[in-house]
This record gives structure tokens, sequence and C-alpha cells, in this order.
């Protein structure tokens, strides 16, 4: 699936809805995040676990979101603009180029149905 424009904006609806609401309220549980840590969120979409993340790693901590479409990471750029500890990367998750033992989570939400190998 191709996340242009249109298919973003349909997306971002479903995400500020109670299912992307509880689905990121159950997944920052399960991160169980501590301040400092690093974190990436492969298919990082319109930012929203994104941003969350980086309040629960604190200024010292880093989040980073990943997402091979450009409108989406338009959106997110947009959403997370006034945060110091976001990183965002127009990639793919086997083009992350980061060091080794960089990040101490990683998360990947609605995002393997999507790659095909």
């Amino acid at each position: 699936m191709k996340f242009d424009n249109e298919t973003s904006i349909i997306q971002q609806k479903i995400a500020n809805g109670y299912a992307g609401v509880s689905r990121r309220l159950a997944i920052m549980n399960s991160l169980n995040l501590e301040i400092g840590q690093n974190v990436i969120d492969i298919g990082c979409g319109g930012g929203h676990l994104v941003q969350e993340i980086a309040l629960g790693v604190g200024e010292n901590g880093k989040s980073i979101g990943i997402d091979m479409s450009k409108d989406q990471l338009d959106t997110a750029n947009n959403r997370c603009k006034d945060s110091n500890n976001i990183e965002l990367i127009c990639c793919t998750a086997d083009k992350i180029n980061i060091e080794n033992n960089y990040c101490d989570r990683v998360t990947a939400t609605q995002t393997l149905e999507y790659i095909k190998d």
C-alpha cells in the first residue's frame, strides 16, 4: 500500500480516534520507557507514537521515527516540530543508518503487513 496524501489523511483520522489512542497507550505501557533511552519507531506514520515516546524518554533520550512515505513524514514533522529529541528519517526499515546497539527499544506498529519481503 502506498501512503500518498489521501491515504495519509485517512490514516491520521484513524490514529486520532479511540482505536488509535488505545493502541498507543497499550504500546507505551509495553515499552516500559525510562528517561534517557533511545527508541525507534519503524513505520512511524504521522508521528503520534514518536511524539509520545519523546515525552516518555525525556530530553536526554531520543525518539527516532522512520517511514518510507514522504507524505506521512511531512505530517510527523509538523506534529513534532517543537520537540528537540525527535529525529525523523525517510527510509525503509532495512536502510536505517544508526550505530549498532544505539536503541534501547524498537516498535513497529501496523508495519510488517506492508513489507513485501
